[in-house]
This record gives C-alpha cells, sequence and structure tokens, in this order.
C-alpha cells in the first residue's frame, strides 16, 4: 500500500502545530478524557489552591473541538456546595456562568472565563504510513479537504468518521471511533 500522510508536520521540528487560546498553549485530547487545573479549567478560583476539573465527551465538531464539555467544581466548594446543589457538575459555558454570578456575585465573569480555556481540540486517529495514530482532528479533516482527489470524507456523524481512499479502482474504507 502506498504510504499516506494525513496530519500537517512542521518540517522544522517535526511537532504538530498547537492552538493558542487566552494565552495558553493547548494540547489536543482523547475522548471522554479528563484533567485538572490549566489550560482547560481554572485554578486558585474562589480561593487560591482551589483546583477545577474537566472533562470531554466524544462528540466533536467541524473546527476539531470537543461539543461536550464538562467543568466540575473543587472538592472544596463539592463539599460545602453540593449537599444545596443537585450536582458539581455544569455541561455548558452558561450553567457556569449562572452559578458564578449566583455564588460568587462579586467575581467578574470574563476574568474567570479568561483565566482559561473552554475550547478543548479534539485527538482523533488518523492513517500516517500505513499505521493508525492520534493526531488532531482539525489537521486530518484539514488534510482530507486539501487532498481531495485521493480522500473523501463519506459521513461525519457523532462518533465515527468514515473516509474513503481511492487509488486505481481499489476502494478502502477507515472508520475511525
Amino acid at each position: 500500500m502506498e504510504s499516506m500522510e494525513i496530519d500537517d508536520i512542521n518540517e522544522s521540528n517535526g511537532s504538530v502545530p498547537r492552538e493558542r487560546e487566552n494565552g495558553f498553549k493547548l494540547f489536543p485530547v482523547s475522548p471522554e478524557e479528563s484533567g485538572e487545573g490549566l489550560p482547560y479549567a481554572p485554578v486558585d478560583f474562589p480561593q487560591r489552591g482551589d483546583v477545577w476539573r474537566w472533562k470531554v465527551g466524544r462528540r466533536v465538531a467541524l473546527n476539531g473541538h470537543y461539543l461536550d464539555r464538562y467543568l466540575y467544581l473543587p472538592r472544596r466548594l463539592r463539599k460545602i456546595e453540593v449537599p444545596a446543589r443537585s450536582k458539581s457538575a455544569f455541561a455548558s459555558k452558561l450553567s457556569v456562568e449562572r452559578y458564578i454570578r449566583t455564588a460568587h456575585p462579586e467575581a467578574d465573569v470574563d476574568a474567570f472565563f479568561a483565566s482559561f480555556s473552554w475550547k478543548i481540540p479534539a485527538k482523533k486517529l488518523s492513517l500516517i504510513n500505513g499505521q493508525l495514530q492520534f493526531t488532531s482532528l482539525f489537521l486530518t479533516l484539514y488534510s482530507c479537504v486539501s487532498n481531495f482527489h485521493n480522500f473523501r470524507l463519506l459521513d461525519l456523524c457523532s462518533n465515527y468518521y468514515i473516509f474513503s481512499m481511492n487509488k486505481e479502482r481499489n476502494s478502502s474504507f477507515m472508520s475511525i471511533k
């Protein structure tokens, strides 16, 4: 099989370009991955030492960022506020904003959201030199569109990305979940 390269690599240093938002260097993450603190969740809010947690779902927008993204209260606030609140997770930016305005009316909501990146870039599988590897979904889709004579995006539904490659009447299909 002929080798194919799908993602854009900076030839000078071999690295995959990273995005920046709010001054943070963002790294693509895998589906259903989670973490604590920067760059995808705030730290030291509302008090010094408070570290928020984040998690992503499986759905990815065409721009390469996760559609399903969750923010979780710091441990200290979960212990205090969860009995009063029904849950400690927020599934939308609006629900976080409502919480901040209600629980911390003195806080600057814009400064809160500027302290971390709300958008989380997705890491997806791609075929490079005949091997499946993780790469940024945006770079994968960009390469497929820019090399349209070799690749065709057949179907982009909630969790699957299906590509077809046509080379000399041979068609191969790759489904990536």
